[in-house]
């Protein structure tokens, strides 16, 4: 080192922190590894996921996969803190709306169940002022079945507000075969479904080109037990079925892929739901090319929401850990939006603590842990692309045998999904029974002197699968 005129050090040489220290090869871990293993095989340190997938004990540059396999997840701007909001009670809805824009929402997820007492109080009232307490956010509806009917009432909700229809941001979330998968029925047929389907995307590119008209949610598959390769697998084949009927109708891929965004479920797996949310990008972007999409538009949208199967109703509490990591790998996985359910959810409706601490799991990730500041975080990592490539390979081989059956519609129809389903569900199920799968404070350091909070009033009848370790 020499001094400056102001005598501050200053290093002459390259600096490295690494010099000092032995660069050990593949070749020593082996070794060491063998030793540890007192006579084992070094093949015992791999283990199998659900998905079917080898994970080894230590990953290399030999195992990053091409550069034509990988595809920056690139959010472009900071997530959205998506809050969600039951409208089968308006005026609670409404009240939940303004406290959460005031603790930092930027965006809500708004659910509506046809079949609820509280239907016919949902009127252009209620949503223009849904659309005021919301101060403009992005508003994602999910009206299940009647979709179409719901983005009716809220478009002349907005022309009631005096609202440009251009300047609205969202989407309707039509999503037919979710739907079906979900609720076992539809109040149309598919074929007058796929019709409005294709009304809803023509009239969103004409008149709120910032409003997109369909969704692809996975969510009803993971509720019933699906792993990453399904899950992957159902959401590309639906949207392969969208896009071919909305091509008989004269709409061209490159405006369908502009109105679509997917829905995902991030479950306690850290690493293999990062992997999952990017190899989500790998696969769609594949599918807009094949179909002759333009780069500009190829991007897809990513809306990541707890997985209601992970909450427990035993040691309630411990949720706010699950949604802290569900939250952690959306948004290191590249999510646009994540919706983070509150901690109580499995008990019923939330409380104003459980909301409040969803929002503020998003909070304290983008303004204490800065995770907005990194575009990809994951890139380079050998584990981490190689585990992202290898399930992008399973999935797209999973997708191809749903198309060469006929389709996502004929494998919802003969009951291939129920099968499938039905085998991935009893793996996961005798995994947590056995304690491979540990549940804490479940399966795991359980309070056995815990008195279970009682369940609060729920706004429906529909059972939740909130219990992972019992399916209570």
């Amino acid at each position: 080192m020499a001094g400056n005129g102001f005598n501050a050090p200053k290093f002459d040489d390259e600096l490295s922190f690494a010099k000092a220290f032995l660069r050990p090869t593949l070749g020593n871990w082996r070794e060491e590894a063998q030793r540890a293993l007192h006579g084992q095989e070094l093949a015992s340190l791999t283990s199998s996921t659900h998905e079917g997938l080898d994970i080894k004990p230590l990953y290399t540059e030999v195992d990053l996969p091409t550069l034509s396999a990988r595809l920056p997840c690139r959010r472009g701007r900071t997530w959205e803190t998506c809050c969600s909001l039951d409208l089968r009670d308006p005026d609670g809805a409404l009240n939940e709306a303004t406290s959460a824009v005031i603790q930092g929402a930027t965006a809500f997820w708004v659910s509506v169940d046809r079949r609820s007492a509280s239907w016919a109080k949902l009127t252009i009232g209620v949503l223009a002022e849904l659309l005021e307490a919301t101060a403009g956010a992005p508003i994602y509806l999910d009206g299940r079945g009647i979709t179409p009917s719901l983005a009716a009432v809220f478009m002349a909700a907005a022309r009631r507000r005096g609202a440009a229809f251009e300047t609205l941001r969202g989407s309707f979330d039509y999503d037919p075969l979710g739907t079906l998968a979900g609720d076992g029925n539809l109040p149309w047929t598919l074929e007058s479904s796929f019709d409005l389907m294709a009304d809803m995307v023509r009239w969103c590119s004409k008149m709120a080109p910032m409003m997109r008209a369909v969704s692809v949610s996975t969510l009803p598959y993971v509720k019933a037990g699906a792993t990453s390769v399904q899950e992957l697998g159902f959401a590309l084949s639906t949207w392969a079925e969208y896009l071919r009927r909305l091509e008989k109708t004269g709409t061209s891929p490159d405006v369908s892929f502009r109105h679509v965004r997917i829905v995902l479920p991030v479950g306690r797996d850290l690493f293999m739901e990062i992997a999952k949310l990017r190899a989500a990008r790998i696969l769609w972007n594949r599918m807009a090319a094949s179909c002759g999409v333009g780069e500009n538009g190829r991007y897809l949208p990513i809306h990541a929401v707890g997985s209601p199967r992970c909450l427990t109703t035993r040691d309630p509490w411990v949720n706010l850990i699950r949604g802290t990591e569900q939250c952690y790998a959306a948004v290191v996985g590249g999510a646009d939006v994540t919706t983070v359910l509150p901690f109580d959810s499995a008990l019923g409706h939330p409380d104003d603590l459980g909301r409040r601490t969803a929002i503020n799991t998003n909070n304290i990730l983008r303004e204490e842990c800065h995770l907005d500041q990194v575009t990809d975080p994951t890139a380079g990592s050998y584990f981490v692309e190689k585990l992202t490539h290898d399930l992008a390979v399973e999935a797209w081989q999973y997708f191809q045998r749903i198309e060469m059956a006929g389709g996502m519609v004929n494998h919802l129809r003969s009951g291939a999904v129920v099968r499938d389903l039905g085998e991935s569900l009893h793996f996961k199920q005798r995994a947590i029974a056995t304690r491979e799968d540990a549940v804490t404070g479940v399966s795991t350091y359980p309070n056995l002197d815990e008195q279970t909070p009682p369940r609060k009033g729920a706004l429906d009848g529909r059972r939740q699968p909130d219990d992972e370790a019992t399916g209570i």
